[in-house]
Order: structure tokens, then sequence, then C-alpha cells
């Protein structure tokens, strides 16, 4: 068996050849990630974008006739 200060240097030089393959693993990780993301980004700013026209488009529904009345009392207001 090796002396403790010899197991340590033999762990210790496997984490310096294991730390460069972890590193590219890693990058080529978020690389991919950050490809994934922009789609699903642009999904999800699609689904923002229906949803506000879907409740623009409910509110001037319910409030186009009210909104109406207003303007034809002010108009037969004015002589």
């Amino acid at each position: 068996m090796l002396p403790r200060a010899n197991r340590r240097r033999e762990v210790m030089s496997g984490v310096s050849t294991i730390r460069p393959l972890a590193e590219s693993v890693l990058t080529v990780l978020s690389r991919h990630t950050g490809r994934s993301e922009r789609g699903q980004t642009l999904t999800e700013y699609g689904l923002v974008l229906v949803f506000i026209c879907l409740v623009v488009f409910i509110a001037v529904q319910l409030l186009g006739p009210t909104v109406s009345g207003w303007y034809t009392s002010m108009n037969d207001e004015i002589p």
C-alpha cells in the first residue's frame, strides 16, 4: 500500500486529468442548452403574445358597448 502522501498525489493527478474533460463536457452541454433555450424562449413569447391578445379581445368585447355609449352621449352634448 502507498503511503498517505503518495495516495493523495495519485488522487490529485487523477483529478487534474478529469477536470479538463469535465470542463469540455460542460461547455458542450451549455452550448446545446443555449440553442435549446432559444426555441423555448420564442415559444414562451408566442404564448405570452397569444394570452395578451385574448385579454385585449375579451376586454374590448366586454367594455365596447360601454365606451361606445360614452362617446355617443358626448357627441350628443356637442352642439
